[in-house]
């Protein structure tokens, strides 16, 4: 949701996303694995079911906001992955600068439970330097 807003609004001055990964069928396509095809019909029906019932199309696709954020971005994800969060690696790449990623320990959001004096010192050096130069 920040990498949306930031893309879309000017009042942010600085993004930590943690576990950005898939929110419609365009993000999934992005996922370089063979397994991603086990879940499809999932992901469709889900897509398709919001478009209809909540008279929402999906979200713009994630690495296409990216290059929209024009503040520092720093990309935490899980090294044990669910959901696409290994994305986080492919919006990154064409991410403005300044950016960083890291890839914690520990599952879905859990950087902060699985390495929380690393996970604090990241964070807070990072906005540090986003916000305070």
């Amino acid at each position: 949701m920040l990498l949306q807003t930031a893309a879309e609004n000017e009042s942010l001055r600085a993004v930590v996303s943690e576990g950005a990964g898939v929110r419609s069928i365009g993000d999934f396509l992005e996922i370089d694995s063979a397994g991603k095809w086990l879940v499809a019909p999932l992901i469709l029906t889900s897509t398709v079911s919001t478009a209809i019932f909540a008279n929402h199309m999906p979200p713009p696709q994630l690495s296409d906001l990216v290059t929209r954020v024009h503040v520092p971005v720093f990309f935490i994800h899980a090294a044990d992955a669910q959901g696409g969060e290994e994305l986080s690696e492919q919006y990154y790449l064409p991410a403005n600068e300044p950016k960083q990623l890291w890839k914690t320990d520990g599952g879905h959001v859990r950087g902060i439970t699985a390495e929380p004096e690393e996970y604090e010192r990241r964070v807070v050096n990072f906005l540090d330097e986003a916000l305070l130069g």
